[in-house]
């Protein structure tokens, strides 16, 4: 069964996204602190009224236990869609949590329009769009 609650965006959501993508600019990845899942979370807290972070750190703070919160849900994928939802094949629009090919960049990050924002192992990194390989609705 999904957690999923219904989210509606704050009238000045993009702002609010941008300002926690520059928030992050500078800081260093780190297991349930400044990692991919946590940096999605921050920016849908801040575009809606969710307390996605709060939740989603409580269940880890490192990589080991983060790695358990994964497995415990049978793969990244499935453990955000259970905070957002089914996963989509469709094309994002600004302010909507993404899949992207993991690599060693990161897997899960933030639509800003053209490009896409999310913490890797280097820090905050943008990838072009195209990358997208699943959408969840924010």
């Amino acid at each position: 069964m999904e957690w999923v609650r219904a989210m509606v965006r704050r009238h000045d959501w993009a702002a609010r996204m941008f300002d926690v993508v520059t928030a992050h600019q500078n800081r260093a990845f780190e297991w349930g602190s400044a990692d991919c899942c946590l940096f999605v979370a921050r920016v849908i807290d801040a575009m809606t009224d969710s307390d996605l972070e709060a939740q989603i750190s409580a269940r880890y703070s490192d990589e080991a236990s983060a790695l358990r919160f994964i497995a415990e849900h049978g793969s990244l994928e499935d453990a955000v869609s259970f905070y957002l939802g089914d996963l989509q094949a469709v094309s994002p629009q600004r302010g909507d949590a993404v899949l992207i090919h993991g690599g060693e960049d990161f897997a899960v990050g933030v639509c800003l329009g053209g490009s896409v924002a999310g913490m890797g192992p280097r820090g905050l990194h943008l990838i072009p769009v195209s990358e997208v390989i699943g959408v969840w609705k924010v």
